[in-house]
């Protein structure tokens, strides 16, 4: 299984990412401010959000990929 996790967009307060089903919610966000650090003292942290802004649910399954979920954060 593929670990990583991926940028799939970047904005200033947001990111949404593709990450593998079994991570948790504090593993993903551990690793994306390990790999992609803020840059501000703000962390970035899982929304609380419950739909992206396309409709789909957050998290969502990836379309690519079957076992990986789309997920958002903000900082």
């Amino acid at each position: 299984m593929d670990n990583k996790i991926y940028i799939i967009t970047e904005g200033l307060c947001a990111i949404s990412v593709c990450a593998p089903n079994g991570m948790s919610r504090e593993e993903i966000e551990r690793e994306v401010n390990v790999q992609y650090p803020t840059g501000i003292k703000s962390l970035w942290r899982i929304s609380g959000e419950t739909h992206f802004k396309t409709g789909q649910t957050m998290p969502c399954q990836c379309e690519q990929v079957e076992d990986r979920k789309h997920w958002l954060l903000q900082c």
